[in-house]
């Protein structure tokens, strides 16, 4: 986990509006298990969106695909990516460390004032970090559906049950 924070880090000093959704909202809710990527759902307002490109070059991290990231800022783009090409994320990778990879979702999968509304401010190591919450992130693992995701569901709804016990 270590090697994010820097990435946490350069989001808040740029100040994104993002909340961390996927492996590392998982994990930080209290599920142990291996992730390779950090997702954000950012605000997709074009400063925004600015801000987080700036904060992903700062760290070094380039596009993988073959895209100009600074169109990710055009919401008509980012429409035909995901019309055209069935874009959910855009993805960020360290050319000299690909094990460092980000994902930025190109829509909202939950509406983002409530996602936001909603998160946790909770630290990664000595960063504070953003995290959807717990029914947000059940949401977003049910739609994608993936085997993993679904074990996902089934782990985090111990953790709410126990929760709720409490």
């Amino acid at each position: 986990m270590s090697f994010y924070l820097p990435i946490v880090k350069s989001f808040n000093r740029f100040n994104v509006s993002y909340v961390a959704v996927g492996g590392i909202a998982v994990i930080l809710h209290g599920h142990t298990r291996l992730t390779t990527d950090l997702d954000f759902v950012i605000e997709l307002s074009p400063e925004n969106i600015r801000n987080a490109l700036q904060a992903l070059s700062s760290e070094g991290l380039t596009c993988k695909v073959p895209v100009k990231a600074e169109d990710f800022a055009s919401e008509e783009i980012r429409n035909s990516w995901i019309r055209d090409k069935g874009m959910r994320v855009l993805g960020f990778t360290k050319s000299n460390n690909p094990l460092v990879s980000v994902d930025l979702f190109v829509e909202y999968p939950v509406e983002f004032a409530s996602l936001i509304k909603d998160s946790i401010q909770t630290k990664l190591g000595e960063e504070h970090i953003r995290i959807c919450s717990l029914e947000h992130l059940l949401v977003m693992k049910k739609i994608a559906g993936r085997p993993k995701d679904l074990e996902d569901i089934r782990i985090l709804n111990l953790i709410k049950s126990k929760s709720e016990e409490s």
